[in-house]
């Protein structure tokens, strides 16, 4: 930048409390630990533990309804997570710094209060934290500038300079806009993976109990919750039985046409076949899961594919949808398919009589339609391999 700052330096610094961040991190409030009465840690003398009551310190804010560059810290329970204000880093930094400066070139331990803002050890590094419980030699603190939490011991503790202080908590608890499905702790790690490497767009719609209802749009126009929404929307009802047919399984029923269907001959159909997506071997490739299959076998997609596969299916939504024309199709033929409420790439495995048995060739799972439920799909939009990898 002009004034000489290391935008990389700033973000190491920034972020790397959250890179190890304890699996199972939760974020803990000190009303639920205010009643306990812990005991003095061991080796600890002439010291009363209890609450105490201190000035609050404030959690910055975002702004409604306007877009502010943030960094996203760590996921918190319930699916709601953490972000910065990437404006403010620089300024947390120089704290933090100060900080472990005075903290490394100090060797005194300090027993603090339930309640307390300290000095805290993670990985290595001193950062502001507020004491959420002790007990025995074990004292829980919330790392305020990032949202995750940690049990340290009193060695690990040391005192605050107020003026360390004067900056709000930058640990600013969100939950995606139009996402209510709770995310698995792999897709949690899944998306931490691309969230932690870049700026993030947040935009915040609503504000209840401190939890902002937001939008996140990644520096390449990349809107996340729309991801997620699209990732999320086939597999959270999808049949509990759900079997990968092969078309070769089914080519030689010759099933009857379906009532209500005339001058078509139902026959299965030579076409070149939809390639699926590959994982290269020996490295490391960013999924998403999204069915499980018989014995033991699933299906992930791409993490990189998913802009390009949610645009595909948003396409073929607004022509379905324009369109109340159904089409009688033939075994082996890729058409779209209704599945709760939305249109999705599909392969048909089967007909008999006016069901049609379809694979969902990006997820994985199969489905009985109608004849009703069925579209001719635009040949473009087969361009795109098959997006579940089993």
């Amino acid at each position: 930048m002009s004034d000489s700052m290391n935008i990389n330096e700033v973000l190491q610094q920034a972020l790397s409390i959250t890179e190890t961040q304890p699996a199972d991190a939760e974020k803990i409030h000190v009303s639920d630990t205010i009643e306990n009465k812990p005991s003095a840690p061991p080796n600890v003398s002439e010291s009363k533990i209890e609450a105490v009551s201190v000035p609050e310190v404030p959690t910055e804010k975002i702004p409604l309804n306007k877009s502010t560059t943030c960094i996203f810290t760590s996921f918190l329970p319930k699916s709601q997570f953490c972000v910065g204000l990437f404006e403010n880093l620089r300024n947390l930094a120089e704290i933090i710094t100060e900080i472990n400066t005075q903290c490394s070139a100090s060797e005194e331990s300090y027993l603090p209060k339930i309640g307390e803002y300290v000095a805290a050890l993670f990985e290595g590094s001193w950062y502001r934290a507020e004491v959420l419980n002790i007990l025995d030699d074990k004292i829980t603190v919330l790392f305020i500038d990032y949202g995750n939490n940690s049990d340290v011991s009193v060695k690990e503790i040391r005192k605050l300079n107020p003026r360390h202080l004067k900056l709000p908590a930058q640990a600013i608890t969100c939950s995606f806009d139009g996402i209510d499905a709770p995310l698995s702790k792999d897709q949690q790690t899944q998306l931490e993976g691309i969230l932690h490497e870049d700026k993030l767009s947040v935009q915040a719609s609503s504000v209840t109990d401190g939890v902002y209802r937001v939008t996140v749009i990644m520096s390449d126009s990349m809107n996340i919750n729309e991801v997620l929404q699209q990732a999320l929307s086939i597999t959270e009802t999808q049949p509990a039985d759900a079997e990968k047919i092969h078309v070769s399984d089914t080519i030689e029923n010759k099933p009857s046409a379906p009532p209500n269907v005339s001058e078509s001959k139902i026959e299965a159909v030579s076409v070149p076949e939809v390639p699926t997506e590959k994982i290269p071997l020996n490295k490391s490739t960013t999924c998403i899961f999204t069915s499980f299959l018989p014995k033991s076998q699933f299906c992930v997609g791409l993490f990189e594919n998913l802009r390009n596969l949610a645009e595909i299916i948003t396409e073929i939504n607004t022509q379905c949808s324009a369109s109340e024309e159904s089409y009688l199709p033939k075994i082996g033929e890729y058409v779209a398919a209704l599945f709760e409420g939305s249109w999705y790439r599909a392969e048909v495995l089967n007909i008999l009589d006016d069901k049609i048995t379809v694979l969902f060739i990006d997820y994985g799972n199969n489905s009985d339609v109608s004849v009703k439920e069925i579209r001719k799909l635009n040949p473009r939009h087969l361009k795109l391999p098959a997006q579940a990898i089993t």
